[in-house]
């Protein structure tokens, strides 16, 4: 296929000139999502123990690695949607990009609140673990994927 001389790919130019912009967002969310999995496996750290102690410490930090593969996969399941989505889609208009931005922020919370699970479980007390999965569901729940999903009809 010949370059277009105005620097325009036909297949990302819509009717009238107007150009696609969903590339810029699938590159941006696709950044963003890197960046969550990078500070997510910030918190696996190695653990300061004399000889010998080394697999009891690791053992010990079962919370944190539980709550890293559980956020892991959660980030991967927000990407493989997301990715999935964004195929069927032709073009981009504002409100499409805000229900982007606003899936992108929940599931940026992901680092956060995945500390504050296994920061609780490792202390043990209750009270504190209950708290916690409540942030980390409140978390999940402000996901706006579902609103991504009910414009896309009206998107193609």
């Amino acid at each position: 296929m010949d370059a277009d001389p105005e620097g325009r790919d036909d297949e990302n130019t819509e009717a009238g000139g107007l150009r696609s912009d969903t590339g810029r967002a699938i590159g941006f969310s696709d950044a963003v999502l890197a960046i969550i999995i990078t500070l997510l496996v910030l918190d696996l750290r190695t653990p300061e123990v004399p000889p010998g102690g080394l697999l009891h410490a690791l053992l010990s930090q079962w919370p944190v690695y539980l709550a890293y593969v559980t956020s892991y996969l959660y980030v991967a399941v927000n990407w493989l949607n997301h990715k999935g989505t964004f195929h069927r889609v032709r073009c981009t208009d504002r409100g499409l990009h805000w229900a982007n931005l606003v899936v992108l922020f929940s599931v940026a919370l992901l680092p956060f609140v995945t500390a504050v699970v296994s920061r609780a479980v490792e202390k043990g007390d209750r009270f504190d673990e209950r708290v916690a999965v409540a942030c980390y569901g409140l978390g999940l729940s402000s996901n706006g994927f579902y609103d991504l999903r009910r414009r896309l009809p009206r998107r193609r």
